[in-house]
């Protein structure tokens, strides 16, 4: 389904709103920015594609498939970015923008002011606290086993020194 139809100043600032209202609450794209999982360009990277992405569809007044922008947003996300994304994410996203071009085409902005209130919430800062906590847990359970793997080494060690060969050349196994 591939039709022009221009917006109005007015709509194509409500669409470039909610588009950027839902990339906010985007959980992957929350996470890699984050944790800079494209280094330190990562959100600058993921602001490119967003910009991009309203340029071609608000700005060009291009009504695009959303398999159309999927398969753009996986391309830019995977082969460019080098990111992959498998919760599928990029499939409802690109939906949920088709869906709110047409609605600001019709000057209908209940989905945006929506959008916008939920990200204006505070909602990505739930999700980032939730997830630095389970980060956490990740990384303090992490220390924990290396620490016990690292008291294994050592007695590990101490039981190498205390198994030397004896005098007729065997080697008496203790218990730990």
């Amino acid at each position: 389904m591939n039709e022009e139809q221009e917006l109005s100043q007015e709509q194509c600032s409500k669409f470039n709103a909610g588009v950027d209202a839902m990339f906010k609450r985007w959980t992957a794209i929350n996470i890699a920015i984050e944790n800079q999982l494209l280094g330190p360009s990562t959100e600058e990277d993921f602001t490119t594609l967003k910009e991009n992405l309203k340029k071609w569809i608000a700005q060009d007044g291009f009504v695009t498939s959303d398999n159309e922008i999927k398969t753009y947003m996986e391309d830019v996300i995977l082969e460019d970015l080098g990111l992959e994304v498998q919760d599928g994410s990029i499939a409802e996203v690109s939906v949920r923008i088709v869906k709110l071009f047409k609605e600001c085409s019709e000057s209908n902005y209940k989905e945006v002011d929506r959008l916008i209130h939920l990200a204006s919430t505070g909602a990505r800062e739930g999700l980032s606290r939730s997830y630095k906590q389970k980060l956490a847990k990740e990384q303090a359970n992490n220390q924990k086993q290396n620490q016990e793997n690292d008291d294994e080494m050592q007695d590990g060690d101490k039981m190498q020194d205390d198994e030397e060969p004896e005098d007729d050349g065997w080697t008496t196994v203790k218990k730990k």
